[in-house]
């Protein structure tokens, strides 16, 4: 399974499986009961999943659920009447997608994974039942049980992507939303990026910084990219890039930039003046904040001693 870059959704990516080359087992039984009843079939999995003792306590939308669990059971229906299933196979490839997208949904719906867990066991349940009633061999239903095994590995792999990537989207929008973007002087903005590529939300701090510029008519800025563990990342170039290219920032306002790798001066450079911004480095923050100072006709003086 691929992570999402959404919350909470996984966007279904074919799982590896080491696939045999014998045929897999025959599931005539329980193809026709659903063919034949898979509104009853829906009915008593969310019956038996309201019950289930492996859910943790607490109201469940029978409607909602609904909505999403009858594209799997139709879905079912169709694969499990094939001549071959098994974990892998083309003929389960919808009922993989529907159950990565359950286990999405259910982690974006704030369920714990023993909710995604009961889910899938109760789909099972449901379906063995069935085969009671139809008389199935022995190995149907064996084979049955062992094939929810991967179906439960399948649906808990997307809950378990859905909640890192909730994380990591709730991490990114905090880095956008508190990272420091300040005045140091009355026209002086200065950023203060961390992090690394995947998650440091640039973009939003430069938008912000952007904005900066536009209300106190800054004609430089400051960057302490000390924070930022990799400096010359694509992602993090192409911000730069974007900020640089602004029509109200190129050739308008320069860039101060402290904290950066040998590699980082490099790159930042050649974006920089790709764009015909202005671009100086310093070591330390104090050292850029005295040439931004003196850009803007400030005069600076370093206390020294106490």
């Amino acid at each position: 399974m691929s992570p999402s870059y959404a919350p909470g959704l996984a966007y279904f990516k074919r799982p590896r499986y080491p696939v045999s080359v014998e045929p897999g087992p025959r599931f005539a039984g329980v193809a026709a009961a659903l063919v034949g009843g898979a509104g009853d079939v829906l009915s008593e999995w969310l019956d038996r999943y309201v019950r289930s003792p492996l859910r943790l306590p607490g109201a469940v939308d029978r409607d909602a659920l609904g909505a999403q669990c009858e594209p799997l059971v139709a879905a079912l229906a169709v694969a499990l009447a094939a001549d071959d299933v098994r974990p892998g196979a083309p003929s389960l490839r919808e009922v993989e997608k529907g159950l990565s997208f359950l286990g999405a949904h259910l982690s974006a719906s704030g369920c714990s994974g023993f909710d995604a867990a009961a889910l899938v066991c109760a789909l099972r349940d449901t379906l063995l039942d069935r085969l009671g009633h139809n008389d199935p061999s022995d190995g149907e239903r064996d084979a049955l049980f062992h094939l929810f095994d991967w179906f439960s590995a399948v649906a808990l792999d997307a809950f378990a992507q859905g909640c890192r990537a909730e994380v990591t989207e709730r991490f990114h929008e905090q880095l956008v939303d508190r990272t420091p973007v300040v005045l140091v002087a009355p026209d002086v903005p200065a950023a203060f990026p961390i992090g690394d590529a995947r998650v440091n939300g640039l973009r939003g701090v430069f938008a912000r910084l952007a904005l900066t510029i536009a209300r106190v008519g800054a004609r430089v800025v400051i960057v302490d990219a000390s924070g930022l563990s990799s400096q010359d990342d694509p992602e993090i170039l192409a911000a730069l890039s974007e900020y640089a290219s602004h029509r109200k920032i190129a050739g308008r306002v320069a860039l101060v930039a402290c904290g950066l790798s040998d590699r980082g001066v490099s790159a930042w450079r050649r974006v920089t003046g790709a764009a015909g911004m202005a671009f100086e480095v310093r070591q330390r923050f104090w050292e850029a904040l005295g040439a931004a100072l003196e850009r803007s006709d400030f005069a600076y003086s370093r206390r020294r001693g106490p």
